[in-house]
Formats: C-alpha cells, structure tokens, sequence
C-alpha cells in the first residue's frame, strides 16, 4: 500500500513525487547504502568462504566480519577479542540494542558472493595469533580493520580513515570486485 504524497521504492529506485526536492541518496562509497537497500528487492544469497559480511549497528555504523564456512563468521567483537560465532551472536552487538536483523553479503555485480579461500585462511589464523589480540580501538582495531587485514594481509594501516566502513568498501571494490550487497538467506 502507497501513502499519497511519500516516496516509494519500485525496482531498487526511489520515486520522488516532488521532483524538485532532492532526495537523500546514497553515493556507491555510502555505508553500504544503496546496496542494502537494493538488496531488499533481490533474492537473498548465501556467502562463500572468504566473504566479507556485515550488519548496520544503527543509522551511521555497521560492524563487518569474514565468513568462514559451515555457518560461522569470525569477527573482532566490542570487547577487542576475535571470535568465532554463528549468523544470530554477529548479529547481537551493542548489549542488545542493535537494531540489525539481517546480514549482507559482499557481491559481484551479478550479484554473486565474492570472496577467497586465502581470506578466511587468514580469519581462522588470526584466532590462534596472541598479535593480533589486542584490545579494540574504534579508530584504530576495530572489525573494519581485522576485515582489511584477512582480505590483505598487511596489519598495519595508517590513519583511522583506513579502519572505517567506507574504507572497506573501497578496497573491496579495488581487491574483489564489489558492486553491491545482498541480503543473507
């Protein structure tokens, strides 16, 4: 049902019934912005070992990890620590009040999961390495940052700007060809 004068979504496209007032978009480098929302119009997709996954933590933040295979991802949660953990403890962040109720899926633009086999080698390494179990920074050592790292395999990076979201995003596309994300199902 259409309320009379609201925008609406048809085929992944916001329609403006006021065409001379802007819409708020989304630029490709958004967080994850329009890929989320498209996704919703998309049949959901099941990740492959080595992608990227996140979930929004609220309007401004997500959290990411790295799916590893037989329904786990590994993710560096709020307290610092590396974990290992199924679809619905990712999911339960920020003591409960997260409004996340899906998780999405790094894809090709055919929508396909991207990912590598080398990424989640390097997840599921980085559990056992004491090095890379220091304690979490939002700026600095944060889920972004362990994502950057199993993707590259460099540790250090310089600048907070390179452990944000957008920064991700940005090397996903460079390094895997991300076009958009898509709804896990």
């Amino acid at each position: 049902m259409r309320i009379k004068g609201l925008p609406f979504v048809t085929s992944g496209f916001i329609h403006n019934p006021w065409p001379r007032t802007p819409l708020p978009h989304s630029t490709p480098d958004d967080v994850p912005g329009r890929g989320i929302l498209e996704s919703m119009f998309h049949d959901p997709v099941k990740p492959r070992v080595g992608s990227v996954v996140c979930c929004r933590l609220g309007i401004k933040f997500d959290h990411s990890g790295i799916y590893v295979g037989r329904n786990r991802i590994i993710h560096r949660d709020g307290d610092g620590f590396l974990a290992l953990v199924p679809p619905d403890v990712f999911l339960e962040r920020l003591s409960g009040f997260n409004p996340a109720v899906d998780i999405f899926v790094a894809c090709d633009e055919e929508g396909r999961p991207i990912g590598s086999p080398d990424i989640a080698t390097r997840a599921r390494a980085a559990l056992k390495d004491p090095s890379l179990k220091k304690g979490y920074n939002v700026f600095f050592n944060n889920c972004h940052h362990f994502c950057r790292y199993c993707v590259t395999g460099e540790l250090e990076f310089k600048g907070p700007h390179n452990c944000s979201f957008r920064s991700l995003q940005s090397l996903l596309k460079r390094e895997l060809g991300l076009a958009t994300w898509r709804r896990w199902g």
